[in-house]
């Protein structure tokens, strides 16, 4: 496994004097803020004694717990309000002493809204038939993330044929073209799902439209009979019944339709119209969401699926079993989005292992057939970062302090290397 370098910093602090006033917020990067999480925040305050009283108040949200730590060092616990876009807001600290001037500072912290929502996913026309071209896949990004509008992108795959990658229009909005199989001799439902690529687990959509085939059926009838057979909004005949009383019709078969209506007028000038039951060929009718292009070794993943009806609607409570070389990982569950069922999985090697789905549903015709396959490309485990400070604690008066950064990867070894040494001068 490739080695990382290890990266030593030698900062100098120039210390203010023991008497400093100030207050600085330690720097913890961006927050979430969809209302609920709870994050910490640490402020540092040099001259706080154990008299004074501490008063931290965000703009927004709730402060739920504040703790005076050592190193006069104030931590809270505060959950920021549902933010809809990336902006920042003020936290005002005010330190009270008696006989002495109130300290107040108001840092400012950034929130960013959390990456939750749906893809819209509509196909245009809404069926496609022999003969007929390509069909046009408009994708909608709804919900909120930290990513700009033009900035975010999403992966999509088709259950069946082929689909281009989605093209960003800048608007939120996506395009792609889905192209049927060369062979498409089975009529089927065909699932477009996408992804969002900064949130795969959490923003995605899908939708189906059938696939229609050519089909030789035949059916019993009155002898010499004219004959017209029905589907759907689709008509076929007249076609003539044999002596021995059988018609046969070159048809579109319709994934959805699964009965249509024999209309027979006899010798006589009657008409009957009876029930055509449909026997249409078995297809798969579960497939996997895309997998992003990679996940790093021991990062939690959900693999999603979705499974449909014969008429292409959300199937509920399937059963479907997720396996990888002959050894099954586990059962998906359903989500709260229907036909979208999910399996976490954690894995611990870098591999690319091929996923297969076995779906058990009583409607199948054929239940070996409901089967569907994705490859989950994993990578190498991300590296660790340690940060030693020296002298630690450092006592006042202190004019330098030496901060080390470790980066190693998985096996916990580390490349030895040139040291990169950065004079700040920054003053606390």
């Amino acid at each position: 496994m490739r080695l990382l370098a290890r990266l030593i910093f030698l900062m100098f602090i120039t210390m203010a004097n023991a008497a400093a006033q100030g207050i600085y917020l330690i720097p913890s990067g961006p927050i979430v803020a969809d209302g609920k999480q709870t994050s910490t925040l640490h402020f540092w305050i040099p001259a706080l004694v154990e008299t004074d009283k501490v008063k931290i108040k965000p703009a927004t949200g709730k402060v739920t717990r504040m703790v005076r730590a050592s190193d006069n060092v104030v931590t809270i616990d505060w959950a920021p309000a549902r933010e809809s876009a990336t902006r920042e807001i003020p936290v005002t600290v005010s330190i009270r002493r008696r006989g002495v001037a109130p300290l107040t500072a108001s840092p400012n912290v950034v929130l960013i809204p959390p990456t939750e929502g749906s893809i819209s996913v509509k196909a245009t026309p809404g069926e496609w038939a022999p003969n007929q071209g390509d069909i046009q896949v408009k994708l909608t990004l709804n919900g909120t993330s930290p990513k700009d509008v033009g900035a975010r992108r999403v992966l999509v795959s088709a259950s069946v044929g082929s689909v281009s990658e989605a093209v960003p229009l800048g608007d939120g909005t996506f395009s792609a073209r889905w192209t049927p199989p060369a062979d498409n001799e089975v009529a089927r439902t065909v699932v477009i799902s996408a992804v969002d690529t900064a949130a795969p687990t959490t923003v995605f959509g899908w939708t189906s439209f059938p696939m229609l085939a050519n089909q030789s059926l035949s059916f019993g009838a009155t002898p010499d009979s004219q004959n017209v057979l029905v589907i759907g909004d689709r008509e076929y005949g007249p076609v003539k019944a044999s002596p021995s009383g059988t018609v046969a019709f070159s048809a579109l078969a319709h994934p959805r339709i699964r009965q249509g209506i024999l209309r027979s007028t006899l010798k006589d000038g009657r008409t009957l119209d009876v029930p055509a039951p449909l026997k249409l060929t078995e297809y798969p009718r579960v497939s996997f969401l895309p997998q992003p292009r990679s996940v790093p070794a021991g990062a939690t993943h959900d693999v999603l699926l979705v499974a449909t009806t014969p008429e292409g609607d959300p199937l509920n409570d399937a059963s479907i079993t997720i396996r990888a070389n002959a050894s099954a990982l586990g059962e998906a569950v359903s989500t709260t989005s229907p036909g979208v069922y999910a399996l976490r999985l954690t894995p611990d090697q870098a591999s690319k292992t091929v996923l297969e789905a076995v779906m058990k549903d009583p409607a199948a015709l054929v239940s070996g057939q409901q089967k569907a396959k994705t490859v989950l490309n994993v990578v190498p485990a991300l590296p660790s970062v340690s940060l030693e400070a020296a002298p630690s604690p450092f006592p006042a008066g202190t004019k330098q302090v030496v901060l080390s950064a470790t980066v190693q990867d998985p096996s916990g070894a580390s490349t030895a290397g040139p040291a990169s040494f950065i004079n700040t001068g920054s003053r606390i």
